[in-house]
């Protein structure tokens, strides 16, 4: 049993440091993991412009999995970062990457809508920004909304892009009000957007950077 519960412990911390190696005496080994730290990467990120004539969509979601509510985010903005239309949409989904994929149509969609046909659309979910440029998915349950979205992709000249969260502040704003109001809400001047999400705004036209803070796993040092 001892045996088996030290396993255990290695196996585990193992997996949040791979590269440690644990020799010696139970108690040095305590002694050793007790002392672990990861290395912390810093790094600036920020929201970028898009190219003259093009417009820039920012999507994303907020979802809860025990009730299936969920909650789109959207800002869409010209090439000097002015405000072309912002939405926060509340809705059922049935998995966060689905609720990802339906703010990235949604906000398309509109563009189409409207008249827009260069557009760069861009969001903090690899794994949908992966599946609308591989153009396909084995996902069954998201082939429907990503098909539609391609189909969309498909009528404008566009760019799927992907971007640290750090960098989609505000789209993330709209989503979280969506889900904790379950309310939908839509913006087409500066002065409509609410006052919590004005300075994220500014930022991001400024194009000032939010510090991006991760544990590097692979590396980590001893206290």
């Amino acid at each position: 049993m001892k045996h088996q519960i030290a396993w255990n412990i290695k196996a585990a911390i193992y997996k949040t440091f791979p590269n440690l190696k644990l020799d010696g005496r139970w108690t040095e080994i305590c002694d050793t993991i007790e002392r672990l730290r990861h290395i912390v990467i810093w790094r600036q990120v920020s929201w970028s412009k898009p190219l003259l004539n093009v417009v820039k969509i920012n999507t994303d979601a907020s979802y809860d999995v025990t009730n299936g509510k969920a909650g789109l985010g959207c800002v869409i903005r010209n090439h000097i970062g002015d405000l072309i239309m912002s939405f926060s949409i509340a809705v059922q989904c049935g998995s966060n990457n689905q609720a990802e994929a339906v703010a990235a149509n949604y906000g398309l969609k509109w563009c189409i809508h409207n008249g827009f046909n260069k557009i760069q659309l861009e969001l903090d979910s690899l794994i949908i920004v992966d599946m609308l440029n591989n153009r396909d998915t084995t996902n069954l349950k998201l082939r429907r909304i990503i098909q539609d979205t391609i189909q969309n992709m498909d009528k404008v000249d566009i760019i799927v892009s992907h971007c640290y969260r750090e960098a989609n502040s505000v789209a993330d704003f709209f989503a979280k009000q969506a889900y904790s109001s379950g309310h939908s809400t839509f913006c087409f001047s500066y002065e409509q957007l609410p006052r919590e999400v004005k300075g994220l705004f500014q930022l991001d036209k400024c194009q000032l950077p939010n510090i991006r803070r991760r544990y590097d796993k692979n590396n980590f040092f001893v206290s």
